[in-house]
């Protein structure tokens, strides 16, 4: 017994490549008339909220740097500017002290989540990881809209150079 083919169920490339020219182009139309974050015409823009700061000086949107000097250069010579170093050295510490590699690598899974903390070392430093770590930075530096450094580290062989000198 042989089995009948119908011929009209069959869909020929061309047919097919024409349906997906125009789904394609319909929904490229949509995404181009509908946006989702417009506001409706005639609606007010509320201002950004006030920060009320009274020991903040008023910032200017340019200058130079002898001027952005002599904001930590106060009245006594250069002693403002030794307590800001402090002051900076002190703020990195302790933003090393909660966030830093000794803390985050003892922190349990679901702790790790809470934190907000989205990427962790490999331990294995395989082509795979390696490649995960620059992509994800990649991506993540363009959505960001930061610059992306890639440095890399090796201690080979600085014994050997080190003994040649």
């Amino acid at each position: 017994m042989r089995l009948k083919r119908h011929k009209s169920l069959l869909i020929s490339p061309k047919s097919l490549i024409l349906c997906c020219a125009i789904f394609t182009l319909f929904g490229l139309l949509v995404l181009a008339f509908i946006s989702g974050g417009d506001l409706p015409a005639g609606t007010p823009i509320p201002p950004p909220p006030e920060l009320h700061n009274t020991t903040a000086k008023p910032a200017s949107t340019c200058a130079t740097v002898e001027e952005m000097g002599n904001e930590a250069v106060g009245p006594s010579g250069g002693v403002d500017s030794w307590k800001q170093s402090l002051k900076v050295r002190r703020l990195i510490r302790n933003h090393f002290e909660s966030h830093g590699a000794s803390r985050v690598r003892l922190l349990p899974p679901d702790e790790f989540c809470k934190q907000g903390f989205v990427m962790g070392k490999a331990s294995e430093a395989g082509f795979g990881n390696e490649m995960y770590k620059i992509l994800t930075a990649a991506a993540l530096s363009i959505m960001l809209n930061r610059s992306l450094i890639i440095g890399q580290t090796r201690h080979i062989g600085t014994s050997i150079r080190l003994e040649s000198i």
